[in-house]
């Protein structure tokens, strides 16, 4: 990400409330469709001043944590 200027921008760290609310986003929507075109992920990303696509890699890194998730994918 750049600023104005088009120096790198610094990356904001996750706050504990943002983590909770990225995380029960995660918990309530299928794995497919956290992207950071689904309209639920747009509009949380505005309310927290986030990217789309931030939230999105958030709620995928949380997927990537999930033992439930990872029983699922390996199912033959």
């Amino acid at each position: 990400m750049r600023d104005e200027n088009g120096m790198r921008a610094r990356q904001k760290t996750w706050n504990r409330s943002e983590l909770l609310v990225v995380f029960r986003l995660y918990c309530r929507t299928p794995f497919g469709r956290l992207h950071h075109r689904n309209p639920e992920i747009i509009e949380l990303a505005r309310l927290i001043g986030r990217t789309p696509s931030a939230v999105s890699m958030k709620a995928c890194n949380f997927a990537s944590l999930d033992p439930q998730l990872k029983l699922e994918t390996s199912a033959p």
